[in-house]
């Protein structure tokens, strides 16, 4: 799953050179591949790009973990810092790839994902050696998107986002009925023990899932 058609199709080509297996879909964000797994069935390795838009590669590890568990997802990105890789390790990643990587290391750490179930790169041995201690920023966002499911989320992110849209644009955005945004939205409230749309970005921002700019932190 990439968003650039460009960067998806050298992934494909390098993926195709792969003799151990076989492209079955392709995708430009996690909302799409959800929509392709309906006709493409069970997927064996997904390979998930961490920056997508509509539905991120954190958000659609989210959803594979809760809707594919034997799916095996394996994460790519150049922003391959300590704290995203445990992130992903926590949210049910098979591994952390760099979106530079030539189709040898590919090859060999899909061939290793094969054969254990997992890819150890040395950036993952290192986090899974030194782990987040608890209270760090890393565990207090992984806590506060645990208490709530993928599409929970989904509505959550919007709802806190700086042009405070009503439940039907929330609606409109993610294909869904106003009424159901409302139940949702009332679930997160309370969910994280709060009353109001501003509570709920002051929980964001004190789980460091946003600055106090208003932005998404990544």
């Amino acid at each position: 799953m990439d968003d650039h058609q460009l960067v998806r199709n050298g992934f494909l080509d390098m993926v195709k050179e792969w003799p151990h297996g076989t492209v079955v879909l392709e995708a430009a964000n996690g909302l799409e591949y959800e929509e392709r797994c309906r006709e493409a069935g069970p997927i064996d390795i997904a390979i998930v790009d961490l920056h997508m838009p509509i539905r991120d590669g954190w958000e659609t590890l989210r959803w594979i973990e809760q809707h594919q568990k034997p799916t095996k997802a394996i994460v790519l990105s150049f922003d391959q810092t300590p704290q995203n890789t445990w992130e992903v390790l926590q949210l049910g990643a098979r591994g952390f790839l760099p979106k530079d990587i030539d189709p040898p290391c590919l090859h060999a750490a899909l061939d290793q994902l094969v054969a254990t179930g997992f890819h150890y790169s040395d950036l993952v041995r290192q986090v899974l050696k030194h782990p987040p201690v608890d209270g760090s920023a890393v565990a207090a966002r992984a806590a506060c998107l645990k208490k709530l499911s993928p599409t929970e989320q989904q509505v959550f992110r919007l709802l806190i986002g700086e042009d405070e849209p009503t439940n039907a644009e929330i609606g409109e955005r993610l294909n869904m009925q106003p009424g159901t945004v409302g139940t949702h939205v009332k679930t997160i409230y309370r969910k994280l023990g709060v009353r109001s749309r501003v509570k709920a970005v002051y929980a964001a921002i004190r789980a460091g899932l946003i600055g106090k700019d208003g932005r998404w932190m990544k």
